[in-house]
């Protein structure tokens, strides 16, 4: 996990979300004005969404995983769930038909995605964060999510590495002059988006947000904070039962999350400790959201498996997760200052970070640039493709 010098975490991460949501707008971008052709406006027919070069991707296949992003949505200021819902079908489509296309051209080229080669980088990332298999699966669910479509979206990046390394001939490079004004532009608020509402869409549906590389659920994001225990089992049956023993005295719940609970912390009674909302997933949130400190919640499906809580503390002043990720920064981020020099030298901007985040900036950078590259690469795959699109 990134260690980050004094005084810098506020200007890094404000640097970091901004060049991940500029990725992910330009990615998105490119498929909407593909996908906006009135040739393809046609009809719904037969249950197919779309045909990706005589590959079928039903509407089943689309609803069923717009439902499970849904679930997850948090819905941003000004939209409601049935704009989110409307929209985010056709972006997700739209994610859809590059996730074939992209397998599609890995396949062609050879550029084969093993078991083997999913489990190694699965291995690699949770020995980065210094997790056992145990505490690695109990991160996965507490964001709602099974290993096997861990494994799928590390399968996705896999594919999409290796065909930028196929693509990519030279490395691609960034001067300490280009990382500077990079630095000033983020720092000043300049994300170069023209359309913020297609950026908070795209935020609610979790688009591009599905475990990149070099990062496992982590601990530490920003968020309110609440206090809580869980106890996971494997049937709702047995969930069930358990909760309303608990509920009704006869069991204490840190006694019978030790001795029943398949889920983390349960060797001290279930706790989570103090733990962000944004670090939890949406079954999660919504149990919390519904009871108050001492209570327990009712049972609810958890990936796959059965779950209840007990709130200790709720987040203060009814704070929710989303709106405590939506307050801006109380401090100025180093580079603002800078920003605001009408010469402002490269080494006078690097200078106010440390060099270990200067060439964790510069990596960040190098990648966008990549993604960019992809883009491009990707609509040059799209142009070549049949695709037929039904909604």
């Amino acid at each position: 996990m990134m260690r980050r010098h004094t005084g810098s975490g506020s200007a890094l991460r404000r640097i970091y979300v901004r060049e991940f949501l500029v990725s992910v707008f330009l990615a998105a971008l490119a498929s909407l004005v593909v996908a906006s052709s009135p040739a393809r406006a046609a009809e719904v027919i037969d249950g197919i969404a779309a045909v990706v070069n005589g590959e079928i991707i039903t509407l089943g296949d689309l609803d069923k995983e717009l439902e499970e992003r849904m679930a997850e949505a948090q819905v941003p200021e000004g939209y409601s769930m049935a704009e989110i819902r409307d929209r985010g079908r056709r972006m997700l489509l739209e994610s859809m038909i590059n996730d074939i296309l992209v397998r599609q051209e890995a396949e062609r080229l050879g550029l084969d995605v093993s078991r083997v080669d999913i489990e190694n980088t699965i291995r690699r990332i949770r020995e980065e964060q210094g997790l056992t298999v145990e505490e690695f699966r109990n991160q996965l669910a507490l964001r709602n999510m099974t290993r096997e479509k861990y494994a799928d979206t590390i399968r996705n990046q896999l594919r999409k590495q290796r065909l930028i390394g196929y693509m990519v001939h030279q490395r691609v490079a960034v001067s300490d002059r280009e990382l500077a004004e990079h630095i000033q532009r983020s720092s000043m608020g300049s994300s170069g988006m023209d359309d913020y509402g297609l950026e908070e869409m795209q935020r609610a549906m979790g688009f591009g947000d599905t475990a990149p590389l070099d990062a496992a659920p982590q601990v530490g994001q920003p968020g309110a904070k609440v206090s809580l225990s869980i106890i996971i089992v494997g049937s709702q049956q047995a969930a069930e039962k358990l909760r309303a023993e608990v509920a009704s005295g006869q069991r204490d719940f840190a006694a019978a999350a030790k001795e029943l609970s398949q889920g983390p912390g349960a060797d001290e009674g279930g706790s989570l400790g103090e733990i962000s909302l944004s670090e939890l997933g949406a079954p999660i949130r919504q149990a919390v959201s519904n009871i108050a400190p001492g209570e327990v919640s009712d049972v609810f499906e958890l990936a796959e498996q059965y779950a209840f809580v007990k709130l200790h503390s709720a987040p203060e002043s009814g704070q929710t997760a989303s709106e405590s990720e939506s307050e801006p920064a109380k401090t100025e981020p180093r580079g603002a200052s800078v920003s605001q020099e009408t010469e402002s030298s490269p080494d006078a901007v690097l200078s106010r970070y440390s060099k270990s985040e200067i060439e964790q900036l510069r990596e960040r950078l190098r990648q966008q640039k990549l993604e960019a590259r992809f883009s491009q690469y990707m609509q040059q795959l799209r142009d070549k493709a049949v695709i037929r699109i039904n909604l």
